[in-house]
């Protein structure tokens, strides 16, 4: 039987999640998606955007006690963080240079730099 952990690396790879141990000794499995930040339809920032519900396994990380909603106050904190070097290795491309484009063209750009590294 594998492990939660091994389960999460097969279906969102290893860029894609963190775990925390809680005081309790269960495990909190956080995922998140790359997600870009714009203002008046310009690129400012690349960055994660976390997904508002977490896993709960057991200490032994073998079984899901419950899948819950992320804490409201802390999931206001962390909906959205910059970080460049994340969103850079959950696509695999580099998007620093992108920034500063207008929303259309940074997404065209982007896409041609993730197609090109699937051909």
């Amino acid at each position: 039987m594998k492990s939660v952990y091994e389960v999460m690396l097969m279906t969102h790879g290893e860029n894609r999640f963190e775990v925390i141990i809680r005081e309790d000794g269960t495990r909190e499995y956080r995922t998140w998606k790359a997600a870009t930040m714009a203002e008046n339809g310009i690129v400012v920032a690349l960055g994660v955007m976390y997904d508002d519900m977490v896993t709960v396994v057991t200490p032994d990380d073998m079984e899901v006690i419950e899948v819950e909603e992320m804490d409201r106050d802390l999931y206001e904190e962390l909906v959205f963080i910059k970080g460049t070097e994340e969103w850079e290795a959950i696509h695999g491309i580099k998007g620093s240079d992108l920034i500063g484009l207008p929303s259309d063209d940074f997404y065209t750009k982007a896409n041609e730099r993730l197609n090109s590294n699937n051909a």
